[in-house]
């Protein structure tokens, strides 16, 4: 995964939103969140997968995404949790991500 693919993006009132992203440097703040915290998260997925795999859980890969998904939905805005969620979600769309752990 290059972290370049990552992509942020506003839908609504257009000038609003460029006058907000200028103001706040929304983007650019998202950006640099994901990827400050996107290597840990790829760490953990691979953590996990090898664990399941010592173990013989027979837990696939979605499944593991899965669960890490559900369990940030419990106090989903603490640790960025509401940003995790959709990167982990973005992961489960990309099947040449996904390839990476199979």
């Amino acid at each position: 995964m290059i972290l370049d693919d990552i992509e942020i993006g506003f839908d609504n009132n257009i000038n609003k939103t460029e006058t907000w992203d200028w103001l706040f440097r929304i983007k650019e703040r998202y950006t640099e969140e994901v990827k400050d915290f996107s290597k840990t998260e790829l760490r953990i997925i691979a953590s996990r997968l090898l664990k399941n795999n010592k173990r013989k859980t027979g837990l696939s890969y979605e499944e593991i995404l899965n669960d890490l998904i559900d369990e940030y939905e419990i106090d989903g805005f603490g640790d960025r949790k509401f940003l995790k969620r959709p990167f982990l979600e973005s992961i489960k769309s990309k099947p040449e991500w996904m390839a990476v752990y199979k």
